[in-house]
């Protein structure tokens, strides 16, 4: 789990979700990109993030991608979270005595409830449900305590950090993104070495969006 590193956390807000994880990839110590795509859409309102060995990440993403095609294949519909968590914790159970070094952090939103969902599972897919946040990576000791002290009940979009805040680091922006959701994470996007998925319910539109990565 330490050789590549990686460090993936989700909250869940009052409608919305959001997923960031750092984008570097190295090996111990040494930095070899920063562009390491670390979150990978499996829906509309559906991200997973891997952290872990890079290879098993990509690995993994490709095997979850494959089900997830041949679901909704079959089914013609689109994939629950929680079938989704189901999914790859068989993923990561069969090679419980050989497993895929990556702990998988899941959120999105139910596509008939709208309801939100995050979620980790551990190396032989164990998951593990709450209704706060979760982290996954080498530095989750660090993540835990950022989150507790940050996290707050139904946070909703726009809590802490705005996008002009973003755009006076030099940070590329889209300008229909007016605000941001996790308030701690200005420091990680200062580096140039973070994505961000944002997926939230919008009331007064009756309609849901999905905000794409950026770093």
């Amino acid at each position: 789990m330490s050789y590549n590193g990686g460090a993936v956390m989700a909250m869940r807000g009052r409608g919305c979700v959001a997923i960031a994880a750092d984008r570097r990839f190295g090996v111990q110590a040494q930095t070899v990109t920063t562009d390491f795509q670390k979150i990978f859409p499996m829906g509309q309102r559906l991200y997973i993030g891997l952290a872990g060995l890079a290879t098993d990440v990509q690995t993994v993403a490709q095997r979850l991608k494959f089900r997830l095609n041949l679901y909704e294949l079959k089914e013609g519909r689109q994939i629950k979270p929680q079938t989704f968590m189901s999914m790859v914790s068989n993923l990561l159970y069969e090679r419980r005595f050989g497993p895929y070094y990556t702990e998988p952090v899941i959120a999105g939103l139910d596509p008939l409830s709208h309801e939100p969902f995050i979620c980790s599972l551990d190396l032989i897919g164990c998951p593990m449900v709450t209704d706060d946040f979760v982290v996954s990576g080498t530095c989750s000791e660090q993540m835990y305590g950022m989150c507790e002290s940050l996290w707050e009940p139904d946070m909703v979009s726009g809590a802490g950090v705005t996008w002009d805040s973003l755009g006076s680091l030099g940070i590329s922006w889209d300008p229909w993104i007016q605000e941001f959701f996790l308030p701690f994470s200005l420091e990680m996007l200062s580096w140039g070495e973070a994505s961000f998925q944002l997926c939230l319910q919008q009331p007064e539109r009756g309609s849901l969006q999905a905000f794409g990565e950026f770093g």
